[in-house]
């Protein structure tokens, strides 16, 4: 067992590390302080306005942000009218699959004359309508007036008109382009 006794009146205690740490953390204070003093003033001196390049800098921000505003802008009307048209595409296609062709065909069988012959139908959607192209043919002079006010007269066809005339290459008669809107019902 031992034990240590120290008699003297004031003890020795070892001071000098903290004393040297605290030297050093002073000694750079003081040198990060002048440093910074030597920045600030020297600043100025080139042109440093730090307040214009804070502003021309947020200034500058505000232009990108209106920029990207206007091209998110664009891009959702460019998106909304391409779906715009894709959407019409579809309902164009959903009617034309729509159209009862036995039914067309019946119906214009029904009306036609025995001297009128069917050359070319076209339908084309426009909406909710569909409006057929009809090429015929008469053998007898007279006999397309008869069959446009027969599709006159029917509840299924309207706004018929006769678009175009020409001679027929059978020989007599002519030939006749109508357009006539048809409800698929």
């Amino acid at each position: 067992m031992r034990y240590d006794l120290n008699l003297a009146r004031r003890p020795f205690v070892n001071i000098t590390l903290p004393v040297v740490l605290a030297a050093v953390t002073v000694f750079g204070i003081l040198v990060f302080s002048a440093f910074n003093l030597m920045v600030l003033f020297s600043e100025p001196a080139e042109g440093g306005n730090f307040k214009d390049e804070i502003e021309q800098a947020l200034g500058n921000q505000e232009r990108m942000r209106e920029e990207i505003s206007k091209i998110r802008n664009f891009i959702e009307e460019e998106d909304l009218a391409r779906l715009a048209a894709r959407i019409e595409f579809a309902n164009e296609l959903i009617q034309k699959r729509k159209l009862n062709w036995t039914l067309l065909f019946d119906r214009l069988e029904e009306l036609t004359p025995a001297h009128v012959r069917m050359l070319r139908i076209s339908p084309r959607v426009e909406g909710e309508l569909i409006v057929l192209d009809l090429h015929v043919d008469e053998s007898e002079p007279g006999a397309v007036l008869s069959y446009t006010s027969a599709l006159r007269r029917s509840p299924h066809f309207s706004n018929v008109l006769l678009v175009s005339e020409s001679p027929s290459s059978q020989g007599a008669g002519q030939r006749w382009q109508l357009e006539a809107t048809y409800r698929n019902e």
